[in-house]
């Protein structure tokens, strides 16, 4: 697996396609089975980078919750960038990749060709909500205790966003199941410390000068935030993927890719 070293940390990632560097990552609790058919569409234009924040996927799981956070995991965009030997790229995420993304593309301009904010609550930069605290302090315990089908039940139980829209299936389900419970507990739980911590906020979105498109889901829970994302970046497109919820990309992968296409088509 292709690994790049940063400090103490292996950040994993694969490249598939040819063509101008595109680089995703995926939502909180993800790994690369998130991924299908909508990477082979986008693969025919561009050159795909997907990448595992750290926590997540093959990338390490620090002990030190410090080592964690959005403007971290930018940074860390920024270094695999170099390591890559790409001056500048397409940046994009779904969820919790999209406010990564939406971080990178306000902190490292030069580097942003443009910038992809999908199915996004983070990237608006709004306070955590008093449910949302309880629900993944709670989830931290269970990590803690080290019981990771358990964190998964409880995680899906508790999160609406990841319920499945046009997809649900028991297959899809069971997918999402195993990507929860395959998170490293202390790589899940210092993500979830660090996202209770809102290091951006919806100010932060205003240096974001490169194009922007904020895709989501017609009925994805995170409507509010994502609507205030696309009304707060100065140069923004917003679309939105009918019958798709939060994890758009699952639940209408060829009207995801198609939207990104048409998004980045009229500007490379």
């Amino acid at each position: 697996m292709p690994h790049c070293k940063i400090d103490n940390v292996d950040l994993h990632y694969t490249v598939t396609g040819e063509g101008p560097p595109l680089f995703l990552s995926f939502c909180l609790g993800g790994n690369l089975s998130m991924w299908g058919a909508e990477i082979d569409r986008l693969a025919k234009d561009f050159t795909v980078i997907l990448w595992d924040p750290r926590g997540h996927g093959g990338t390490t799981s620090p002990e030190d919750p410090k080592a964690y956070g959005v403007v971290r995991a930018a940074a860390d965009l920024g270094e695999l960038m170099d390591h890559l030997g790409y001056g500048n790229a397409v940046v994009g995420g779904v969820s919790m990749g999209g406010g990564i993304a939406a971080c990178f593309a306000g902190r490292y301009p030069s580097k942003t060709r443009a910038v992809l904010i999908i199915d996004s609550n983070t990237a608006a930069g709004l306070p955590v909500a008093d449910k949302v605290v309880e629900t993944r302090n709670n989830t931290i315990k269970l990590c803690e205790a080290g019981d990771m089908g358990k964190v998964a039940d409880y995680f899906l139980e508790t999160s609406p966003s990841y319920r499945l829209f046009a997809a649900k299936s028991p297959e899809n389900e069971a997918r999402l199941h195993a990507m929860i419970a395959a998170m490293n507990p202390t790589g899940f739980a210092n993500t979830l410390r660090s996202m209770l911590a809102s290091e951006t906020t919806t100010e932060d979105l205003k240096s974001i000068k490169a194009p922007a498109l904020v895709l989501a889901g017609e009925h994805d829970p995170a409507s509010a935030a994502v609507e205030l994302t696309a009304a707060t970046i100065t140069h923004c497109e917003s679309r939105r993927i009918e019958n798709a919820g939060h994890l758009s990309n699952i639940d209408q992968p060829v009207l995801f890719a198609d939207e990104i296409l048409e998004f980045t088509g009229r500007l490379l």
